[in-house]
């Protein structure tokens, strides 16, 4: 084979091995910054749920709230219907136990809205913690290409060196580095 086609194909090999390299962090970073956009998304979904999640114990509270202040206005009028006095004994004892029981069964509703929206709250920061994550990696494979692509080049120059070396002593002549002071000065 003569030396200037195997310089060629070792530099074609180099460039195709670079190239690789490259395009290989490139298409690593894509992917992980699209898993991250996917995580941010998620995450800004997440805050969302959690925002709903008050939103509803708010209303079923209030919900709640209105529904006890019917029941007991049922219970009065059903008792004054009745001739029972209001204001002292038996009937002022369902009357407190009615609104103790609504007040822990209004606590009850903010404290399960309050714990479904810190599960998504959670939720959210776990998804911007994978987009962080993603993107690092994705940075950090792209940097792997490229640092490839140097050892590809590097390799190249050294099969380059080796061929020119041989080629020198093949025909007796030199160090055999006739041809590697263009490699790196662009001439």
């Amino acid at each position: 084979m003569c030396v200037s086609l195997a310089v060629a194909l070792a530099a074609g090999s180099a460039a195709l091995g670079a190239t690789g390299s490259i395009m290989g962090g490139l298409a690593a970073r894509n992917a992980a910054n699209a898993n991250a956009a996917l995580a941010n998304q998620n995450s800004a979904y997440a805050a969302t749920q959690a925002s709903d999640a008050i939103q509803r114990g708010q209303t079923q509270a209030a919900m709640q709230y209105q529904q006890t202040g019917q029941f007991e206005g049922q219970q009065r009028a059903a008792e004054a219907a009745n001739g029972i006095e209001l204001g002292y004994g038996s009937p002022l004892d369902v009357a407190a136990g009615t609104a103790v029981m609504s007040e822990g069964d209004i606590s009850r509703l903010r404290t399960n809205a309050q714990r479904e929206a810190q599960g998504y709250a959670i939720q959210s920061a776990n998804y911007s913690t994978q987009a962080n994550m993603d993107v690092a990696s994705g940075q950090g494979e792209f940097m792997k290409g490229i640092l490839g692509a140097g050892s590809s080049i590097l390799g190249g120059a050294q099969q380059i060196a080796k061929i020119n070396a041989n080629a020198g002593k093949a025909s007796g002549g030199g160090s055999g580095f006739a041809y590697s002071s263009s490699i790196g000065t662009g001439g």
